[in-house]
């Protein structure tokens, strides 16, 4: 009888009553969105074509990242979210999709030419430069709304990953401006080591600060405090240990 009576008393029936999220004060809720988060993100934009009843293809935006857990629980929890996150990106994405975005500690990297041509409708004409057929980037037809840490292109030994979008920017130096003036851009794979041709893609970073052409122009730098981002080779896990160190006291280091 004693037993039955020990676990009456102890029975998590009877235990104390956790207000529900909504009733929280504010500064707990915060603080509960705040450190259940997944720290820097990755938010990986790709590319796929879909097959439209009309039997015609068209391509697709497709998004890839870790989602804060919070997210799933309810909508005073996104709502809280969006005190910290930035829901960005809608019209990019479309079809009323958004990202939940942090532009002080996130990246985001493209996988492929058509992702960042779709992302950003980008306007391409056919251009002959020094025998290399690259293309001419004529506009953006979707800006980002804030400068983003770190703007990353993916599989860049890859002839179908987004390896030929750098080489088509690289002899633009206003894609730059054009594309958000990131801070640091970085060149990414899933996995592996830096090419061995990677002096070619650190000249660009030369031609920048000797400031020698823009499309056959003078370069007309786009302003007195913008520095040119360095280029940096990293793994996905590699990137992710840089993003975790911009929060920390150390800075995000370029390799």
């Amino acid at each position: 009888m004693d037993r039955s009576k020990k676990s009456k008393k102890t029975s998590p029936s009877n235990g104390p009553l956790f207000p529900k999220f909504t009733k929280l004060p504010f500064k707990i809720g915060s603080m509960i969105v705040k450190y259940s988060s997944p720290g820097p993100k990755i938010i990986t934009i790709g590319c796929k074509t879909v097959q439209n009843n009309n039997c015609t293809e068209s391509k697709q935006l497709t998004v890839s990242y870790p989602i804060p857990p919070f997210l799933h629980m309810n909508t005073a929890c996104r709502a809280m979210a969006k005190r910290l996150y930035t829901y960005a990106f809608e019209k990019n994405l479309g079809h009323n999709r958004g990202v939940y975005f942090d532009w002080a500690s996130d990246a985001l990297v493209f996988e492929s030419l058509d992702a960042a041509t779709e992302f950003f409708r980008l306007e391409w004409a056919p251009r002959q430069l020094t025998e290399i057929p690259i293309l001419k980037l004529l506009s953006v037809g979707i800006l980002l709304e804030n400068r983003p840490l770190v703007l990353g292109f993916s599989e860049y030994r890859n002839e179908q990953g987004a390896g030929p979008l750098w080489q088509h920017l690289q002899f633009i130096s206003k894609a730059m401006e054009m594309l958000g003036e990131p801070k640091h851009i970085v060149l990414t794979r899933r996995g592996g080591v830096v090419p061995w041709n990677a002096y070619y893609y650190k000249n660009v970073e030369l031609y920048w600060r000797m400031a020698l052409v823009d499309d056959d122009l003078l370069l007309v730098v786009l302003n007195k405090d913008y520095q040119f981002p360095g280029i940096t080779f990293l793994t996905f896990i590699q990137l992710q240990a840089k993003l975790v160190c911009s929060l920390s006291l150390k800075p995000f280091l370029v390799v």
